[in-house]
């Protein structure tokens, strides 16, 4: 029977300005879900969790995502890279909250973006450029957006430019 050893964020493979910010907002050891995805979402592999409520799923996977962005070149271009796809308002403007949250003093800009219904969907479009995470609720995303805002070109089929979709 192994014993189960305590890992801290730093035994995650996540970079030192990383680690700062993870600091700074008062995280101390890494939820089990953490434990779990964050060096799998490093290693590029497709994960399934599956955990309670505040047991830290959201960091679970921006916190890989964020660490990736650090080792790219910051490129100004209407690509997204990563889509969010969340149920709720409430949601999408929680995980944005936490991505602006973990970006703070990375030397890598990461811009975020919450889109949802229920506002004029004209400012989301228009604050959409060089967005690099767009979270998003499914009838938001449904709606006629401009293909040139989301991935820099006029094709169909936009998905294949994303490195990561989240469903959430």
């Amino acid at each position: 029977m192994t014993k189960n050893v305590a890992m801290s964020f730093t035994d995650l493979g996540l970079s030192p300005p990383l680690l700062k910010a993870i600091r700074d907002e008062n995280y101390a050891d890494p939820f089990p879900i953490q434990i779990q995805a964050i060096p799998a979402i490093l290693k590029k592999r497709d994960i399934w969790g599956l955990a309670p409520t505040g047991s830290g799923k959201t960091a679970a996977y921006v916190l890989p995502i964020l660490e990736m962005f650090q080792g790219k070149t910051a490129v100004k271009s209407r690509a997204v890279a990563v889509l969010v796809l969340v149920p709720t308002r409430e949601l999408a403007i929680q995980v944005d909250q936490t991505v602006k949250t973990f970006t703070n003093g990375l030397p890598r800009n990461v811009k975020s973006m919450a889109v949802y219904g229920g506002v004029s969907i004209n400012p989301q479009m228009i604050h959409l450029y060089g967005t690099d995470i767009l979270i998003g609720t499914p009838g938001r995303l449904r709606k006629p957006w401009d293909p040139t805002r989301i991935h820099g070109r006029r094709t169909v089929g936009w998905f294949k430019d994303l490195y990561f979709i989240v469903f959430f």
